[in-house]
């Protein structure tokens, strides 16, 4: 029971990281596979296999007090396609630049009594 609550709590805190403060940067690391694939047709009849090609990024993220958040990022992406017919592959690198401008909201107060979890008539009177 020991082990369990200490990998749960070390769960948590991995999941639920803490708002950063305003102004303060960000550096995010990101990396995956890619599965692509395509179709064409040619008198040759050759059969398209998908391939797994290897994907990489890294972008920085900052915000202000107002709630705007500002990220820049870029990426080396990997993507491509097998011929079979003529055991050849088709391989291609990409450099991805991405932008992104967020807003956060905040959703209006709930209208009516706060719920306590206390009920207001107890069993039995």
């Amino acid at each position: 029971m020991k082990r369990f609550a200490t990998v749960a709590a070390l769960t948590l805190l991995l999941l639920a990281p803490a708002t950063p403060a305003p102004g303060q940067a960000i550096l995010l690391v990101s990396g995956g596979l890619n599965r692509t694939s395509a179709t064409f047709s040619n008198s040759l009849n050759e059969v398209v296999e998908p391939i797994m090609r290897a994907s990489i990024g890294l972008a920085a993220r900052t915000s202000t007090s107002e709630g705007w958040s500002f990220e820049l990022g870029a990426s080396y992406s990997q993507k491509g396609y097998g011929v079979t017919s003529v055991d050849g592959s088709v391989e291609l690198d990409y450099v991805e630049l991405t932008t992104l401008v967020s807003r956060r909201s905040r959703l209006p107060a709930p209208v009516g009594r706060p719920c306590s979890g206390i009920p207001d008539v107890l069993p039995g009177d």
